[in-house]
């Protein structure tokens, strides 16, 4: 895969990854509706997203760049966030 990754520009690979995130977690599930993930990212309508978000979601992956434009239009509330994991490789 990371041969594949090499040829794409930086916000594809970022789509690329956040995607392979969202599939690990939905292997986790036992049932389809055991928890929510959502997964946002650039280049696609952010509206979608903000619905999403204000339905609620267990699980929030995203690029960098997104999720500080959800947190600006504060769309994401991090008052009852238990865990925060950060990857940030390049």
């Amino acid at each position: 895969m990371l041969k594949q990754i090499e040829f794409l520009d930086h916000s594809e690979a970022n789509q690329i990854f956040n995607f392979q995130v969202q599939n690990e977690l939905a292997k986790l599930k036992h049932n389809p509706n055991e928890f929510d993930s959502l997964t946002v990212y650039g280049g696609v309508n952010i509206e979608d997203q903000t619905r999403a978000l204000r339905r609620g979601v267990d699980f929030f992956v995203g690029t960098c760049g997104r999720v500080l434009d959800h947190i600006e239009r504060g769309n994401i509330d991090f008052s009852a966030l238990k865990t925060v994991i950060l990857d940030e490789a390049d």
